[in-house]
């Protein structure tokens, strides 16, 4: 580590993020590393942690961030700040007399990084897949990136902290500029905590239309489980804070810019809200039959026939809802608006906001009959 508490594996990171391959691993001082498209350009020496007693040690890994500071475009202040993981960041203290002597009983601590992350997790889902009350199966490559791209660093000292970081990182500028899912992915997760701390009535209190609306803001099973988890005692005085820090040389995220606390009430809140979600998890075998409402076509297969999405309208439990439906090329192009009744099975749930059923199976296609007089 140099004064600015930036390590050699930090540097290395970032390289390979960028893109960049060892070329010269003989070197006296350090690797050398350059971008394999870029041969003739910017070469970055990086120094071995183990020759930390060499003299010029910290000045070549200062000039190694110099480096990166100029193949970036970013301030070295901003370089060494996410370096260090001081940028886009999301951290949880844990204020308690269990924690006055910052620290955690080892009995807890498992179940209390445990639901961290999963909490992350449940943000990652959110922002990937889209909000739904219970994350099933796989979350798909952009879910598997963003988690691939967050760290856990060490426990600070004051109360008890987790902080998670995001390790992945801007691409050169001369590559141009790629979303950082990671970052999006804890942002996500603070909207979601932000959402749960909001609501200031009893569980009880809520009707559906409030119920859907925490849903649909990513509050989820996985969220409120965790939650649960991270009550490391049964006793009043628990105070979480969650709060976000993002790399200032990127556009702004969608992020909360306060302290998101979850106390007592957030708590006994998220217990008493796990019931009200049951009908809004996913019910498998779901028999959806109703009028086609809308169609939009989404693309083409191979011999020519559109596969899309179509909206249909159907009763459930009590009310009518608008349920999204993507039908492949050889069931869409036989739909019509306003015309078509459909009949299919299915997985019900909601997703984003929307009522989808998916992997549909047994599509019939039949002539809706106009209603009688």
């Amino acid at each position: 580590m140099t004064s600015l508490n930036v390590s050699p594996a930090a540097i290395r990171h970032e390289l390979q993020r960028l893109g960049f391959r060892e070329y010269d691993t003989e070197g006296r001082a350090g690797v050398t590393w350059a971008h394999p498209s870029h041969l003739d350009g910017p070469a970055v020496l990086v120094p071995r942690e183990d020759d930390h007693a060499l003299r010029g040690y910290e000045e070549t890994l200062v000039s190694a961030i110099h480096r990166i500071s100029w193949i970036t475009e970013q301030p070295f202040d901003a370089v060494v700040a996410r370096l260090a993981g001081g940028a886009n960041r999301m951290e949880l203290r844990i204020l308690h007399a269990l924690t006055v002597r910052n620290s955690l009983r080892a009995l807890d601590a498992p179940v209390v990084v445990r639901s961290f992350v999963d909490l992350i997790k449940n943000g990652a889902r959110t922002e990937f897949t889209g909000a739904r009350v219970d994350h099933r199966g796989s979350g798909g490559p952009d879910y598997d990136a963003a988690l691939d791209g967050i760290e856990l660093l060490a426990p600070e000292p004051g109360s008890f902290r987790l902080v998670a970081i995001s390790v992945e990182l801007p691409q050169m500028a001369f590559t141009g500029n790629a979303p950082i899912r990671s970052r999006d992915a804890l942002v996500a997760t603070l909207r979601s905590l932000v959402a749960l701390s909001e609501e200031s009535r009893p569980a009880d209190e809520l009707d559906e239309d409030d119920v859907e609306s925490l849903v649909d803001a990513g509050v989820s099973k996985q969220l409120l489980n965790a939650i649960e988890g991270l009550a490391i005692t049964d006793k009043s005085g628990l105070r979480l804070e969650f709060s976000g820090a993002w790399d200032p040389t990127l556009p702004a995220p969608d992020a909360p810019s306060r302290t998101v606390v979850i106390g007592d009430a957030e708590i006994s809140f998220a217990r008493a809200l796990k019931p009200l979600l049951a009908p809004y998890e996913p019910i498998d075998d779901y028999q959806l039959t109703g009028w086609v409402e809308t169609t939009k076509a989404e693309g083409l297969s191979f011999d020519g026939f559109p596969s899309g999405t179509v909206v249909v309208r159907q009763r459930v439990a009590g009310r009518l809802r608008d349920i999204v439906v993507q039908l492949d090329s050889e069931s869409f192009p036989q739909v019509q608006a306003g015309v078509s009744e459909v009949r299919m099975l299915g997985t019900l749930e909601r997703i984003a906001g929307r009522w989808h059923l998916t992997d549909p199976r047994d599509v019939v296609i039949s002539r809706a009959e106009p209603p009688k007089s």
